[in-house]
C-alpha cells in the first residue's frame, strides 16, 4: 500500500486503494466495506425495528389502560348495583310495591274516589281543547280578513292611480304559512293545561291527608285479619315439628290434611301481607310527597318514604333492612313477640315535618 505524504495529500482528491484492497481480499470473503445503498438498507431495518418495538410498547400500554378502564367500570357498576339492590331491600324488596293491590287497596280506592277528580279534571280539560280550536279558528279568520282587508287596499289604490297593482295572493300565502297571529289561543291553552294538571295533583294529595285516619283504620284492620291468620297457621306448623320455612316435601312428609292446610294458609297470609304493604306504601308516599304536578295519575318518588313504611310497620320496633320480603317480615313478627300492626297515620308527622 503506498504511503500517504504531506507532499502528495490532496483533501480534495480522496484515496484510491481500490486495487490493493481487491488484491487482500480472497474470492470466498466479504470485505467490511458496505456501501452507501447497503449502509441504507441497515439503517431504515433498524429504524423499522425499532418503531415496532415503540408501537408495541403503545399498543400494550393502551391495552393495559383500557383493561383498568374497564375494571373500574365494572367496580362502579358493580358497586352501584349493590347500592341499588340494598335500597330496595331496606325498602320491602322486589315484592312490595307501591300500588294499591288486592282487596285492600280496593278498599282504599273506593275511599279515596281519586276517579272522580280524574273525571273533572278531563271534562274541564275537553272544555280547554273545544275553546282552543274555537279560538283559533276564530283569531285565524280575523287576522286573515284583516290582512286580506290591507292587500286589496293596496290594489284598489294603486288601480285608482293607473299603476301595477302590487302582489296580492303571495303575500297572503306567505302569511298563512310562516307567520302566526301574536298570542295564539293554543299558547295560553298550553299554560292552562299545565296550571289544571298541578291543581289536579294537588287536590288528589289533599284528598289523601284528609282521608288518612280513616285509611289507616282500614290499613289496621286487614292487618290484624291477616296476622290473625300467620299466627294461627304458624302455631299449626310448630306443633307439627315444623316452621313457617317447611318446604313442600316436608308437608308431603308430615301426612296431615291440617298441616297442609296450614302451610297453604301461611303463603296466602304472606300474599295477603304483600298487598297490604305494597297499598299503605303507597298511601304513605301520597301522604307525605304527593302526586307529580305533570302527570297527576302518578305518585312522586319517594325512595325514603318507601323505606320509612316498610321499616315501620310493627309496633315497638324497625325492621332491619335484611328483613326482606313479607315471608321474613312475618316471620320476623313471629319471632319478636307478635307486635300491633302499624297503620298510616304517622304519615302526616312526615308531612308536617
Amino acid at each position: 500500500m503506498p504511503a500517504i505524504t504531506n507532499a502528495s495529500f490532496d483533501p480534495n482528491t480522496p484515496p484510491r486503494f481500490g486495487d490493493d484492497i481487491a488484491q487482500e481480499v480472497s474470492a470466498d470473503e466479504t470485505p467490511d466495506v458496505l456501501s452507501a445503498d447497503a449502509v441504507a438498507a441497515g439503517n431504515r431495518l433498524a429504524m423499522a425495528d425499532a418503531a415496532q418495538r415503540d408501537m408495541h410498547a403503545v399498543v400494550g400500554t393502551t391495552q393495559i389502560g383500557a383493561a383498568q378502564r374497564d375494571m373500574r367500570l365494572s367496580d362502579d357498576r358493580a358497586q352501584a348495583e349493590r347500592g341499588r339492590a340494598e335500597s330496595v331491600a331496606a325498602r320491602g324488596g322486589e315484592g312490595i310495591s307501591t300500588a294499591l293491590r288486592g282487596d285492600v287497596g280496593k278498599a282504599v280506592s273506593d275511599l279515596l274516589r281519586l276517579n272522580d277528580i280524574v273525571r273533572q279534571a278531563s271534562a274541564i280539560e275537553h272544555r280547554i281543547n273545544a275553546e282552543t280550536e274555537e279560538l283559533e279558528a276564530a283569531k285565524t279568520k280575523a287576522a286573515e280578513d284583516a290582512l286580506l282587508d290591507d292587500l286589496l287596499a293596496g290594489g284598489w289604490t294603486a288601480s285608482e292611480g293607473k299603476r301595477a297593482v302590487p302582489a296580492i295572493l303571495a303575500p297572503f300565502m306567505q302569511h298563512a304559512e310562516h307567520q302566526r297571529p301574536i298570542g295564539r289561543p293554543e299558547g295560553f291553552a298550553v299554560d292552562v293545561r299545565a296550571r289544571l294538571r298541578q291543581q289536579h295533583a294537588e287536590r288528589a294529595a289533599q284528598r289523601v291527608r284528609e282521608d288518612l285516619e280513616v285509611l289507616d283504620g282500614i290499613l289496621l284492620e286487614y292487618a290484624e285479619g291477616v296476622l290473625s291468620r300467620a299466627a294461627s297457621t304458624a302455631d299449626t306448623l310448630q306443633a307439627a315439628g315444623l316452621s313457617v320455612d317447611a318446604t313442600a316435601d316436608d308437608v308431603i312428609d308430615a301426612e296431615d290434611t291440617a298441616v297442609s292446610a296450614a302451610w297453604r294458609g301461611w303463603r296466602a297470609a304472606v300474599q295477603s301481607w304483600t298487598d297490604l304493604q305494597s297499598a299503605r306504601r303507597w298511601v304513605f308516599v301520597a301522604a307525605a310527597s304527593g302526586f307529580r304536578e305533570d302527570r297527576p295519575l302518578e305518585l312522586v318518588s319517594d325512595n325514603e318514604a318507601e323505606r320509612v313504611s316498610w321499616s315501620g310497620q310493627f309496633e315497638g320496633g324497625v325492621l332491619s333492612p335484611f328483613v326482606e320480603g313479607s315471608h321474613s317480615a312475618l316471620a320476623w313478627w313471629l319471632e319478636n313477640g307478635r307486635p300491633q300492626a302499624v297503620g298510616v297515620a304517622y304519615a302526616r308527622e312526615t308531612v308536617e315535618a
